[in-house]
């Protein structure tokens, strides 16, 4: 076996673990969304932190391919990770899979920030409705000076 072979097999690996890790990431995100519509904040910190070691596993295996690509093609980028695995039709129809998975995980992780946006939105109007501050509170006016809160009012009387 000679050194384009290893490295070709070793890519191979790589994918591999690429798109198993991309599949247990998709699966945290959508415990992720289903913990922020469930408003469970154990399982939203459970799922957000499994999310972060599989983005880093993710970076790491990343690293790797990249430099396999490299090393096999002479390149760097798509081409040369295509022309890297022109040899290899299961690992390149693997390496394939892999992307749509990470372009799914990338749309689910965007949708589910919408949903922490919308809910922090409410959270800071009810806030803000029961502070009686608005909702500029805490920014900067034209002139450079801080908004005025105003005092609180009353919403009703016992």
């Amino acid at each position: 076996m000679d050194l384009s072979d290893e490295l070709t097999r070793t890519l191979a690996l790589v994918v591999g673990e690429i798109a198993s890790t991309a599949e247990r990431l998709l699966a945290e995100l959508e415990c992720e969304r289903d913990a922020l519509l469930a408003g469970d904040d154990a399982a939203l910190d459970a799922a957000g932190a499994a999310k972060d070691a599989h983005v880093r596993q993710l970076e790491m295996l990343e690293a790797e391919r990249v430099h396999l690509a490299a090393q096999i093609s002479g390149g760097f980028g798509l081409a040369a990770m295509q022309s890297g695995l022109a040899r290899d039709p299961a690992t390149l129809a693997r390496w394939q899979q892999a992307l749509a998975l990470l372009a799914r995980c990338r749309e689910l992780n965007q949708n589910n920030g919408a949903v922490v946006d919308v809910k922090l939105r409410q959270v800071r109007q009810a806030l803000h409705l029961l502070t009686g501050e608005s909702a500029d509170a805490g920014l900067y006016g034209p002139r450079g000076a801080g908004a005025v809160a105003r005092r609180p009012h009353s919403i009703a009387k016992a």
